[in-house]
């Protein structure tokens, strides 16, 4: 009964590589005795908490692309989410868009165009796109 449960849980596996792994990991074949069903359940077991790691991953890799999807859509972001490390970003009041950068010893946004302080505070920012591939490269 544990075998076919087993092949069940096993559903379309390579059952050689899963052998392989068995003996890898607990250092013995799987025990064949129809009477005993042990080695059956260990490697359904570690299929399942593999797959449920895989599940783990997947989740948060979909979350990480749900929120990209969502910065795609709204590239403006508020501006407290900006970089304040020096990075150049697109920064706008509203009304005005610049290339800037945040200066932490200022405690201020600087335009890149005169590497002045800006005339107003900006509300939102966005990363500078990447720049097209050059030709030949």
């Amino acid at each position: 009964m544990a075998a076919y449960a087993y092949k069940e849980v096993c559903h379309r596996a390579d059952f050689t590589a899963m052998e392989e792994q068995f003996q890898e990991k607990y250092g013995r074949e799987i025990d064949g005795d129809a009477n005993y069903d042990g080695d059956y359940w260990t490697v359904a077991a570690d299929l399942l908490d593999a797959k449920d790691t895989r599940i783990a991953d997947l989740e948060a890799r979909l979350a990480t692309a749900e929120g990209e999807v969502v910065r795609l859509r709204e590239p403006w972001q508020p501006i407290e989410t900006a970089p304040k490390d020096g990075v150049f970003a697109l920064i706008t009041d509203g009304d005005v868009v610049q290339i800037g950068y945040y200066e932490d010893h200022l405690t201020a946004w600087r335009s890149d165009a005169d590497q002045c302080r800006l005339w107003s505070d900006p509300t939102h920012w966005q990363p500078l796109p990447a720049p097209p591939d050059r030709a030949g490269k």
